[in-house]
């Protein structure tokens, strides 16, 4: 659970900004990396900041192995991806309330 400010928050605070006031920018980017959010609800707030209540999954780790092509010699390449289940991403689709009509 992570309550205050993050990246994608788009804090209002340019000496805070990007990463807001609450968390560090080391953390926020290992939350990031490592685990991926199921909720976010915005909280009462002063008019200077944008704090939010959100909760994080540890996301699994699956490998993705690309085969080299036999012409050019490549070798395989195994690289490391997160495995997040269709019902715990959140909706990509957001817009300003002035802005709503060009996603329809």
């Amino acid at each position: 659970i992570h309550v205050g400010e993050l990246y994608t928050d788009n804090t209002l605070s340019l000496e805070q900004a990007p990463w807001g006031r609450s968390s560090s920018p080391e953390f926020q980017q290992r939350l990031a990396s490592e685990f991926h959010c199921i909720l976010k609800a915005k909280l009462t707030n002063w008019l200077h900041v944008k704090d939010t209540i959100s909760v994080w999954k540890r996301s699994e780790r699956c490998s993705i192995v690309f085969q080299g092509d036999d012409d050019s010699r490549e070798e395989e390449e195994e690289v490391e991806y997160r495995h997040i289940p269709v019902g715990e991403i959140l909706p990509m689709d957001v817009a300003a309330p002035d802005f709503k009509h060009l996603l329809q």
